[in-house]
């Protein structure tokens, strides 16, 4: 059962699963509920008040080429459960690696404390920007 493949998975590697990975359907319709998903979280984090912080939305292009990075993971992931032959593996293995580096290498770099320091010091934003 591809959903319970799905929950092993995220359970081995230590990620999030929702019904819409566990279940998927087609690559287009994952892909589509992924990309709703996406803009709707972009919405909420891009509504910043009419005078735009230069600093916060530094933060904000970073954090969404971060998320971009995930997308490509969640991706990944979904071909190995539902298309992926077993003897490409040892080569999605060797990819997802690679991909996991470099978002941990993103997420826990110096450019990325800098720009968070410099969103916090900026003066209109709102509550959730702040947040």
């Amino acid at each position: 059962d591809d959903s319970m493949q799905a929950c092993v998975f995220a359970a081995r590697t230590g990620t999030r699963t929702s019904s819409a990975l566990a279940r998927p359907r087609s690559a287009k319709a994952f892909i589509s509920s992924t990309r709703r998903v996406k803009q709707k979280q972009t919405r909420r984090s891009m509504a910043v008040g009419s005078a735009q912080a230069e600093a916060y939305t530094a933060l904000a292009a970073e954090l969404k080429e971060i998320d971009s990075l995930s997308g490509i993971d969640n991706i990944l992931s979904w071909d190995e459960l539902v298309i992926m032959k077993e003897r490409s593996a040892a080569s999605r293995a060797a990819q997802k690696a690679a991909l996991a580096s470099v978002i941990h290498q993103r997420q826990t770099s110096e450019k990325l404390g800098e720009l968070i320091k410099s969103a916090e010091q900026e003066s209109g934003l709102g509550p959730m920007e702040q947040a």
